[in-house]
């Protein structure tokens, strides 16, 4: 399967039209049509931003084959951009402190989280 038959399928599976991802991409509708008709790919400009409209990894378009990634919040990448510039002492508080919300809050966790500072740093 091809890239554009994975953007293709996609928008089927999702139920957005091909105007609706050529908005969403600023470019002209009928530049995805030419992917449909012609057989023609995208540019490699507009994989990121075909990714993010379609709630599919950049791997899965390129190559058909989902990995597991891991998107973060804002909020998600405040607190690692302040872990990530603090010392090792308050690296140690902040682990330990979200240890003690995890106990806190054990139902909003799937699985346990192994809060190694050495995993994160």
């Amino acid at each position: 399967m091809t890239i554009s038959e994975r953007i293709f399928e996609m928008l089927k599976k999702k139920q957005i039209t091909q105007t609706q991802l050529a908005n969403a991409l600023n470019t002209k509708q009928s530049t995805i049509a030419s992917w449909k008709k012609q057989g023609s790919q995208p540019s490699s400009t507009l994989i990121v931003d075909i990714a993010r409209t379609l709630d599919v990894s950049v791997d899965y378009l390129l190559t058909g084959e989902e990995k597991e990634q891991r998107y973060f919040t804002k909020e998600e990448e405040k607190l690692l951009q302040a872990y990530r510039a603090t010392d090792q002492i308050g690296k140690q508080r902040i682990m330990e402190y979200a240890s003690e919300m995890q106990k806190l809050h054990p139902e909003q966790e799937e699985e346990p989280l192994n809060l190694s500072a050495s995993k994160i740093s």
